[in-house]
């Protein structure tokens, strides 16, 4: 697997505005899951799942709570866990989700991968997209769980037709690659584009590279540029280097030297190999631009 991909499993834990006050009194279902699903998109780098919340109060008043005690300093993840299992059992997908992430980072209990697949699969059949998502990824690495790719393929599918991007781009990688599913470039650069169209990163990297070489769909180096550059500006890495050289030379974008050197330069600064083959670019650029 390519290591972005691999990299796209990540916790992030971002503060969240404290939900329970505000809610206490108020007694409308919709009402509460609209405020908790308000309060999220004012930390839109938070991780914690917040699906299912058109189910019983007392369940999204439970998970309320549990992400109150996740936003304090120092976190009290032990006894957020209690009120995410009292959320659970009484119906939220999302505390099934949210005890997984505690299982698998060992955030107050001792890391266990099996029993956060586990919970993770609980989480899915609950209704959480974003679970079966994980489940998909965590069967094609083997996290927890025996690598399979077939399996992988499977789940990734389902989360992807219910619209979850990231699910969308994986899916498309492993048609690229042929793994778990046939090879077809036509199928993956689908997957990708429908990602892209939601405005996920790396889906409009993958798709503008499509884009940009003809692989899987009609060649479109203009718009594919657009979409490398997009998906540079909201930090996709893999996405630096075609961005900085389409601006710097004046290839299907207007050039911007500063903005080349920019990006050129976030490339550079890539972990793995990218790194000394940017440089080297950079170097050529900064010659031709010299001369």
């Amino acid at each position: 697997m390519a290591p972005w991909f691999q990299a796209s499993f990540q916790l992030r834990l971002a503060p969240m505005t404290p939900s329970y006050e505000l809610m206490r009194n108020t007694p409308s279902q919709t009402t509460l899951a609209g405020r908790v699903k308000a309060l999220t998109r004012q930390n839109p780098d938070c991780d914690w799942d917040i699906e299912g919340l058109d189910g019983p109060p007392a369940a999204v008043i439970n998970l309320a709570k549990g992400y109150d005690l996740i936003s304090v300093d120092p976190p009290d993840y032990q006894k957020a866990k209690a009120f995410f299992m009292k959320a659970a059992r009484q119906g939220s997908a999302a505390a099934w989700h949210n005890l997984a992430h505690l299982a698998s980072y060992g955030l107050g209990e001792e890391a266990d991968l099996v029993k956060a697949f586990d919970l993770l699969v609980k989480a899915a059949r609950a209704g959480s997209i974003t679970a079966a998502r994980d489940i998909g990824f965590c069967l094609a690495i083997g996290r927890g769980v025996p690598k399979n790719l077939d399996k992988a393929a499977i789940w990734l599918k389902r989360a992807a037709e219910s619209g979850h991007s990231e699910a969308m781009v994986e899916l498309g990688l492993m048609h690229s690659l042929g793994e778990g599913v046939s090879k077809d470039l036509a199928k993956a650069a689908l997957w990708y584009e429908r990602a892209a169209m939601i405005g996920e990163p790396a889906g409009e990297f993958a798709f503008g590279l499509c884009l940009s070489l003809g692989e899987g769909v009609s060649k479109d180096t203009a718009r594919g540029a657009r979409l490398l550059a997009s998906a540079a500006s909201k930090g996709q890495a893999g996405a630096f280097a075609g961005a900085g050289l389409a601006l710097a030379f004046g290839r299907d974008l207007p050039p911007d030297r500063d903005l080349a050197a920019y990006f050129l330069n976030k490339a550079a600064q890539a972990q793995g190999g990218l790194a000394e083959t940017v440089e080297e670019m950079q170097a050529t650029l900064n010659r031709h631009l010299s001369s």
